[in-house]
């Protein structure tokens, strides 16, 4: 294989490993962001900034924690951590970490630390479903007497919007993220540069990837809806005030 055609394919394979490995992640992500910012403002609206901070308390705390165990995933120092302490800047809580530059594990973890509070939030919700939902419970459901019916439908309602409502990145989170995605693209292009010639272990990772994206996409696809469902409900209700 001539350099050229080497080289090629690295760059090929590079651009299918963030098509389908990294950017349908960043899109759920993003559409997430959207309507968790929604349902904040509109939650702010009817309850008050005060009334809203202290009322979605328990998502702030797992905002947190999704930041901290990603930091302990990939191996950063959490120097300072509060789950739940509002300040007069708006800040409602923080998790303040280090790591080693040099370390490109520890860089990577930037980015997923600065993402964490979307996926350990969904993880979460997914949890409190599971636990308090009925089984196969659908979408439709929510509209029955059988949902509203039961005492514990009410206890998964005010945890699903607190937690959705701060399923959402502060600038800070996107900042630190980005030095995480550079990392993660400069690791693939080095990798498959590397160890291009091994075989044909680039397309059999690419393909676990996508096969990784569809087999949770049912899961993400509930969630999104779940969080559009909240957000026209709370922008109708905010509309009322």
């Amino acid at each position: 294989m001539g350099l050229i055609n080497y080289i090629g394919q690295v760059i090929w394979h590079t651009v299918l490993f963030l098509l389908i490995g990294v950017l349908p992640w960043i899109a759920v992500a993003l559409v997430m962001q959207l309507l968790s910012n929604s349902i904040r403002k509109s939650l702010a609206k009817i309850f008050g900034i005060q009334g809203y901070i202290y009322l979605t308390a328990p998502g702030v705390m797992i905002h947190e924690i999704g930041h901290a165990v990603f930091c302990l995933i990939f191996r950063h120092k959490i120097v300072e951590m509060k789950l739940f302490s509002p300040e007069e800047d708006g800040t409602l809580g923080y998790v303040n970490h280090s790591y080693n530059p040099n370390s490109f594990y520890q860089r990577i973890g930037n980015f997923f630390i600065g993402t964490g509070p979307i996926w350990f939030g969904v993880a979460v919700l997914c949890l409190i479903s599971w636990l308090l939902l009925p089984d196969e419970m659908q979408i439709s459901d929510f509209f029955s007497l059988n949902f509203w019916g039961r005492w514990q439908s009410y206890i998964w309602l005010y945890l699903a919007l607190t937690i959705s409502s701060h399923i959402t990145l502060s600038p800070p989170d996107l900042a630190g993220s980005v030095d995480g995605g550079i990392a993660i693209m400069a690791t693939a292009l080095l990798t498959f540069l590397l160890l291009g010639w091994c075989g044909d272990w680039e397309n059999e990772i690419i393909e676990f990837l996508k096969n990784l994206f569809l087999s949770s996409l049912s899961i993400f696809s509930f969630i999104i809806i779940l969080l559009f469902i909240f957000s026209v409900i709370c922008k109708v209700l905010s509309r009322r005030k």
